[in-house]
């Protein structure tokens, strides 16, 4: 059984709902999260296929975090009743802090991102999560965004230490935007989340369709589900399902 944990769809980017429920279907996945992706406010589609098939896909929703009317805009789509949780930039919680608080008191999984990484955002996110330990905050893509340099395995140990905080997950994924199938260079990364986060705290999302090719998709499973991939072979039920599941669908 495997949840899903991040993937997108829509009609401006990516592709439409069909092709992610085609993917899922070939690879046996019956559920799956469903990230809007960044520049896109309107979340109509998104909030249209989670409430027609609620046990199929969740949904996290994205406003933009420098409008003035930035926490009616959070209320507004979280007060609906279908959302789960928000994709939002680390870089608002210096400018605008109080969507953050927001996102908090209204019960949202918040999946913290940022262009090229979390690093600089480090110190903010910690001291967020120390006056919110009621928070659920998800890092996406190892809390990296961007392909392997000199510097990434550093700032990757600065992220792991948010770990702390017992509402904090990390999302194995994103493999693809790092470097080319099989991943050798990822395994470290995968080992040193399981090391600091544990089996409950992570989840693995996929990332469709960023890797373009449908095949990747199951190549990308396989690879998790097969014990050598940093995740123990006792642990892949937990880290492809059941976290997800619990933050998602329960």
């Amino acid at each position: 059984m495997i949840t899903d944990g991040y993937s997108h769809c829509g009609l401006s980017k990516w592709r439409p709902v069909e092709d992610v429920d085609r993917v899922m279907n070939r690879f046996g996945v019956p559920r799956a999260v469903l990230a809007q992706h960044l520049g896109e406010f309107d979340n109509t589609y998104i909030e249209e296929i989670v409430a027609a098939r609620p046990d199929r896909f969740a949904g996290a929703f994205v406003i933009d975090t420098e409008s003035d009317d930035a926490s009616h805009a959070l209320a507004h789509w979280a007060g609906r009743g279908v959302f789960r949780g928000i994709r939002i930039l680390a870089r608002s919680l210096d400018t605008n802090p109080g969507v953050w608080d927001d996102a908090v008191r209204l019960g949202l999984n918040i999946i913290a991102c940022d262009e090229s990484t979390l690093g600089p955002y480090v110190n903010s996110l910690g001291n967020f999560l120390a006056d919110h330990p009621d928070a659920r905050m998800i890092f996406s893509h190892f809390g990296l965004w961007t392909g392997f340099d000199s510097a990434t395995f550093e700032t990757y140990e600065r992220i792991l230490p948010l770990a702390e905080f017992p509402g904090t997950f990390l999302q194995v994924s994103g493999f693809h935007m790092f470097t080319d199938y099989p991943y050798d260079e990822v395994i470290p990364l995968v080992q040193r989340a399981y090391d600091a986060f544990g089996s409950e705290r992570l989840l693995y999302g996929s990332n469709y369709p960023v890797m373009e090719d449908d095949a990747i998709y199951g190549k990308e499973i396989d690879l998790v589900r097969s014990g050598q991939f940093g995740v123990p072979a006792d642990a892949v039920d937990q880290v492809m399902n059941r976290t997800a599941f619990k933050l998602w669908f329960k």
